[in-house]
């Protein structure tokens, strides 16, 4: 239930949209509670249904006597603060929903208040693994109350949220639970606005369990993403950091430089602790990365899949077409057409990668690789 991507340029995701049919599909507190009773499978999809905290309160009542439901999806309804107050009554210890594993309240205008109440019940529940809570509008208060439930939550092992004008203050909020949350291993937060801070939510996410970590559309610039490579990366002498904007000729002598093997390198004592956790899924798509920060992202990736003795990040995706070791070019860099697909080109030719399972990357077609290459 992921919103589809645009492809009108911009590579972030649609808004929500309720179906055309939305009124008929309307469930009123009976025809949830029935639709709870009557499921015979583990999962229950009641999404964009117009189901409001009266229909919560009521498929809460219904769970009671249908156990066997462990994956619950409300997406596009319209709970409000109200059925945040129900769905943690549902949670809660002792609730109806105790069991449940997967839980999804994408798109139900709960805002800060709503997460507030919903994170309540985290520290508790013992078998939810994944939450959804994407475009909720919860901002940075309600992502510290949901961050600050991380801290002893136990369970959740997926927490998704994206579009919630989280901000920096959110990012850093999150970076300080990750720190100590034990159990998290995927984090998506994707168009939030972090810009900056979302240095210290990657640094945080390697020295935890986390092992995908989302950060598309977050106004995340060159510089920004120079320093997220400095802590992805395996240590280097610093001057290998490109310092100014390259010439195509740079490019080519950087990607060289940049892909040495490291075999034997000693990872020093700030690291060691960290390089069996790093994440092995970075998704920095659709940001204002540009040259050097894309060279360097993709030096550090290229460095450590040279370390024989370091865990691989398997996934750099930074907004295109993927690589076996999913490396993905698109909506970032903004330079003119010709220049970005020479780039690309480069980067397909001298980044030493393993298994390389895709030719064409970004925006460059089938002739514009012949006539370059």
């Amino acid at each position: 239930f992921r919103q589809p991507y645009s492809n009108n340029g911009s590579g972030c995701r649609l808004p929500d949209a309720w179906p055309t049919d939305a009124m008929n599909r309307k469930l009123a507190p009976d025809g949830a509670e029935k639709a709870v009773i009557e499921n015979k499978g583990p999962s229950l999809d009641l999404h964009s249904r117009l189901i409001d905290a009266a229909g919560v309160r009521a498929l809460a009542s219904a769970l009671k006597k249908n156990p066997s439901i462990k994956c619950l999806n409300l997406y596009l309804n319209r709970l409000g603060e109200e059925g945040a107050a129900e769905v943690l009554a549902m949670l809660k210890g002792g609730g109806p929903g105790g069991k449940l594993e997967v839980l999804n309240l994408r798109n139900n205008s709960l805002g800060s208040k709503g997460a507030m109440l919903i994170a309540q019940a985290l520290p508790t529940h013992s078998t939810l693994a994944n939450l959804n809570l994407d475009s909720n509008g919860i901002g940075p208060e309600g992502t510290k109350a949901i961050a600050d439930s991380l801290r002893s939550n136990t369970s959740l092992r997926s927490l998704s949220l994206a579009y919630n004008r989280i901000g920096g203050d959110g990012s850093r909020s999150l970076a300080g639970a990750l720190r100590e949350n034990k159990t998290l291993t995927a984090l998506d937060v994707e168009g939030n606005n972090m810009r900056d801070a979302a240095v210290d939510l990657v640094s945080a996410a390697m020295a935890s369990r986390v092992r995908i970590l989302n950060l598309s559309c977050n106004g995340i610039t060159d510089k920004t993403g120079e320093r997220i490579a400095r802590i992805i990366a395996p240590p280097l002498p610093s001057e290998k950091i490109i310092a100014t904007e390259p010439s195509l000729g740079d490019v080519k002598a950087s990607l060289n430089s940049f892909s040495p093997s490291v075999k034997g390198t000693s990872v020093g004592d700030t690291r060691a602790a960290a390089v069996s956790l790093l994440p092995s899924e970075l998704t920095l798509r659709s940001n204002r990365i540009g040259m050097r920060g894309l060279l360097a992202l993709v030096a550090a990736a290229s460095a450590w899949a040279h370390d024989n003795e370091a865990t691989s990040i398997t996934n750099l995706d930074l907004g295109g077409k993927k690589f076996a070791t999913r490396l993905d070019l698109r909506y970032n860099v903004n330079e003119p057409e010709g220049f970005r697909m020479l780039v690309y080109v480069e980067v397909l030719r001298h980044v030493r990668m393993p298994q390389l399972s895709e030719t064409v990357v970004g925006y460059i077609t089938e002739q514009d690789l012949r006539n370059i290459l």
